[in-house]
């Protein structure tokens, strides 16, 4: 059975106003505009702190390789050591080596025939989706979160004397 269409009865009353604004909208604009109808500078005000507030943020949004080395620790340390290979291949000196070439490890052919260099971009795409980055690859793990990734790769970098 289908749902009853949606018609201008189902909007909230004064909802539907000609202006397309909802009544709270309205009463903002009407507080904080001025008779010519421009912004008031207390909102242009605000947007420039706004602004201010997100650029003083910036820096606090850089990778921490401390944090790094907590989730590398935790979510990859099953399967991977910095300076032994186990379930897979050994991490010191990761960043900025060619994939599939750490010394005694038994790799897949995709990874042994790829031409992935492990960088930023690269470790990034990798995290979020191995198989997209080198099909055929037998790692089937993600790391969902971009802020969790980066934290990673800064901790692999820092590792690599990169």
């Amino acid at each position: 059975m289908r749902p009853p269409a949606l018609s201008l009865k189902h909007i909230p009353s004064g909802w539907n106003q000609p202006d397309g604004m909802c009544p709270v909208a309205q009463r903002f604009r009407r507080a904080h505009s001025r008779s010519d109808g421009t912004a008031s500078g207390s909102i242009r005000s605000g947007i420039a702190l706004a602004v201010l507030a997100l650029a003083a943020a910036a820096p606090a949004a850089a990778a921490d390789a401390a944090r790094g080395q907590e989730l590398y620790e935790s979510r990859c340390g099953g399967c991977h050591s910095l300076d032994a290979n186990r379930v897979g291949p050994a991490h010191r000196g990761v960043y900025g080596r060619k994939a599939g070439t750490a010394p005694n490890f038994s790799y897949s052919t995709a990874v042994k025939s790829s031409t992935v260099v492990w960088q930023e971009k690269t470790l990034d795409a990798w995290l979020t989706n191995p198989q997209a980055v080198i099909p055929g690859q037998r790692m089937n793990f993600r790391v969902a979160l971009p802020e969790d990734r980066a934290d990673i790769i800064a901790y692999l970098r820092q590792q690599s004397g990169k």
